[in-house]
C-alpha cells in the first residue's frame, strides 16, 4: 500500500525532521511515529505548515475518535515537529499548546502515567540503575494514589509534607520517598514542567543513629553445619567478604581472580560501582571449582533474585538474624582488625563513610581501654 503523497510544501520540513531524528539516534519505531503524526496534520492542514493556528489543531484533535492519551501523544509530536522548525528558522512560533498543557484535557491518572514514564526515561538516560528506576518512580505512583483528582505539577509543598507525613513508615523509608519527591520536582523545574519546586522546603528527615547488629560468630558457625552448597557459600560471601543479597545473587565465576596475594573477587554494587573484595583461599578455591557462569544459577540462564536468595540464607540463620547484619558482622571484624574506616568503607562499597561507621561495632574493650588511658594524669 502507498502512503498519500505529501502537500507540497510540508515535504521538505519533514524529510528534514526525520533526517535528523535519525541523525539524534532515535529508534525506526519512534521516528516512524512522530512522522506519521505529522503526516496526519499535513493532510488535515494542506497549507503552509506555518499557518497553522492551535486553534486549529486542537480543534481537529477534538474531533477524532481518539482516547485521552492518543490525542495528548498526538499533540506532543506535532509540537516536537515544529520545535524543530523554530530552530530551523522557518518559524518563530509553535502553533501547539505549550509544553505540557496538551495534558490538561486528560485525565490526571493519565498525566501522571505520562509524566511519569517520561521521568523514568530519565533517571535511566542518568545511569540509574533498574532498581532505583523502580524504587523512585514506585514512590511517585503512591502520591499519585493519594491525590488522583490533582496533576503532578498542581501540588504544593503542604500537600507534599502532608502527605510524607502520613505515610506512617519508619525514617529509612522516609528519608527514601523524600529524596525521591525532591528529584522528582527538581527534574520538574529542570525541564519547565513546573516554575516552582514545591518539595524545596521539605523538612528534612531525622534519622536516629542506628547501632550495628553483626551476626554472632556461633550463628554463623551453626548456620553453616546445617546449610547445603548454596546457602553455605551465600552465608561466607556475606559473612567473611561483606557483600550484599543482591551482590551475592549476581556474581559469577569470571568474576574471579588470582593474584599474587591470594582470590579476589570483582562486584558490581549500587549505581554500577565496581570495587574488588579479597576473598580467603578456601573460598575462593570453592568457588573457582563451580560451573562457569552464575554461582547462584536459576535454571533457567540467569541468576537467583535477591529476595529469593535471601529466603535461603534466612533458612539457615537463627532467630532474628539476616544476611544484612552479616555485612555488619564483616564490617565489625574488619574496623577490628586494623581500626581503618576507609578499607573497611571501600570494601563494602558504601559512598560515604559515616555509612560504615553505623555498620561497625567497636572492639570489645576498646572504650575501657580508652578511658584507662585517658585516667594517666601527669
Amino acid at each position: 500500500m502507498t502512503a498519500r503523497p505529501l502537500p507540497e510544501e510540508w515535504r521538505q520540513p519533514i524529510a528534514a525532521w526525520e533526517q535528523q531524528l535519525r541523525a539524534d539516534g532515535f529508534t525506526d519505531g519512534t521516528v516512524y511515529d512522530r512522522i506519521r503524526a505529522v503526516r496526519r496534520a499535513a493532510h488535515a492542514f494542506a497549507g503552509c505548515p506555518w499557518q497553522v493556528t492551535s486553534e486549529g489543531l486542537t480543534g481537529y484533535a477534538d474531533e477524532q475518535p481518539w482516547s485521552a492519551q492518543t490525542r495528548g501523544t498526538w499533540l506532543r509530536n506535532v509540537r516536537l515537529f515544529y520545535e524543530f522548525a523554530v530552530t530551523k528558522g522557518w518559524t518563530d512560533r509553535t502553533p501547539t499548546p505549550d509544553r505540557y498543557a496538551a495534558l490538561v484535557r486528560q485525565p490526571q491518572a493519565t498525566i501522571w502515567a505520562v509524566e511519569l514514564a517520561a521521568w523514568a526515561g530519565w533517571l535511566a538516560a542518568s545511569g540509574q540503575s533498574p532498581n532505583t528506576v523502580k524504587l523512585r518512580t514506585y514512590v511517585l505512583r503512591r502520591l499519585a494514589c493519594a491525590h488522583p483528582e490533582w496533576g503532578p505539577w498542581e501540588l504544593g509543598a503542604d500537600d507534599l509534607a502532608g502527605w510524607l507525613g502520613g505515610l506512617g513508615v519508619g525514617p529509612a523509608a522516609l528519608r527514601v520517598a523524600r529524596q525521591s519527591l525532591r528529584a522528582f520536582y527538581r527534574w520538574g523545574a529542570a525541564t519547565g514542567r513546573v516554575r516552582v519546586d514545591p518539595s524545596a522546603e521539605l523538612p528534612a528527615v531525622r534519622h536516629p543513629r542506628a547501632l550495628p547488629r553483626p551476626v554472632p560468630d556461633t550463628v554463623i558457625v551453626s548456620a553453616l553445619e546445617e546449610a547445603d552448597e548454596r546457602q553455605r557459600d551465600a552465608i561466607e560471601l556475606g559473612a567473611v567478604a561483606g557483600l550484599r543479597r543482591s551482590e551475592i545473587a549476581r556474581a559469577r565465576t569470571d568474576d574471579l581472580t588470582r593474584r599474587p596475594d591470594g582470590w579476589w573477587l570483582r562486584v558490581v554494587g549500587k549505581g554500577g560501582q565496581a570495587r574488588d573484595v579479597p576473598l580467603p583461599d578456601e573460598l575462593g578455591d570453592r568457588l573457582a571449582s563451580r560451573p562457569a557462569g552464575w554461582l547462584f544459577p536459576n535454571g533457567k540462564g540467569g541468576h537467583l533474585t535477591a529476595a529469593y536468595l535471601g529466603r535461603l540464607m534466612r533458612g539457615r540463620l537463627a532467630e532474628h538474624w539476616t544476611p544484612h547484619t552479616l555485612r555488619h558482622r564483616f564490617a565489625s571484624t574488619a574496623y577490628a582488625a586494623q581500626r581503618d574506616y576507609r578499607a573497611v568503607q571501600e570494601l563494602l562499597g558504601h559512598a560515604n563513610v559515616n555509612t560504615t561507621m553505623i555498620y561497625t561495632a567497636v572492639p570489645e574493650g576498646a572504650r575501657r581501654a580508652a578511658v584507662t588511658a585517658a585516667a594517666i594524669i601527669g
